[in-house]
Formats: C-alpha cells, sequence, structure tokens
C-alpha cells in the first residue's frame, strides 16, 4: 500500500492513493488524529457490514461512531471506543459473532499488534516528486 500526502504553503495537505485524490473534500481537511479515528471506524464498520451482508442481514443505515480521548508524553489518542449502531434490531445469536467480526478489522489490529514505524526524512528528491 502507497499513499502520498501533499502539503502547500498554508499547511493545507491532499492525499492520494493510486493517482487518485482521496482527501481532501471541499473546505479544509481535519486534524489527522479525526482522519484516523475516522479510518478505524470506517474499517469497523465494514466488517460489521461483511458481516451482516453474508447473513442476508440489513445493513443500510448502519453507524460507527469513534470516539478516543487524548494524552501526552507521548502525544496520542486513548481509551478508543468504537459503538457500531445497528440499524434494524438482530437476533441476539448475532451479537457476539458480530462482534468478533468486528475485532477482525484492520486497522484495530494494526494497533493491538503494532507495526514497526519508522520516519525517515530525505533531502529533496526530484524523481520522487510528482
Amino acid at each position: 500500500m502507497h499513499v502520498e500526502v501533499r502539503f502547500d504553503a498554508e499547511g493545507n495537505y491532499a492525499i492520494t492513493h493510486e493517482g487518485r485524490v482521496i482527501a481532501p473534500g471541499p473546505g479544509p481537511l481535519p486534524a489527522p488524529p479525526v482522519l484516523f479515528l475516522g479510518s478505524l471506524a470506517a474499517c469497523a464498520g465494514l466488517f460489521a457490514v461483511n458481516y451482516m451482508k453474508a447473513r442476508g442481514l440489513p445493513c443500510d443505515g448502519l453507524n460507527v461512531v469513534g470516539e478516543a480521548g487524548h494524552a501526552d508524553d507521548p502525544r496520542r489518542l486513548v481509551d478508543v471506543r468504537l459503538h457500531v449502531l445497528l440499524p434494524h434490531p438482530i437476533e441476539e445469536r448475532h451479537i457476539a459473532p458480530l462482534r468478533r467480526s468486528v475485532d477482525l478489522c484492520t486497522l484495530k489490529n494494526s494497533l493491538t499488534h503494532p507495526p514497526a514505524i519508522v520516519a525517515q526524512v530525505e533531502a529533496f528528491a526530484p524523481a520522487l516528486a510528482r
């Protein structure tokens, strides 16, 4: 996977993936932690939708609310909570498997089994600039 984030002189940015600008929409982008929490909620929601669709359960209107606190030293999100709000009642027998399905979210697993992250600062390279 490869994404590129380009900044202008004011600090506004655009995120590109596979040649398509995936953000921004109209107006300034939210802060990266908001995008991060939104991505986590979207990931959890996709896993919920896949579970429901595979079982013929209605999923139109499913909503995922992400909440998190902030901590310092180091700056980070803490106490992340994802609330999967079902659009329609479902049988109790689906609740635990649906929760397990949401727990399979790639981003959630990336946090519970963190990847190595290496930040490199490199001199301007015209070959990389597009």
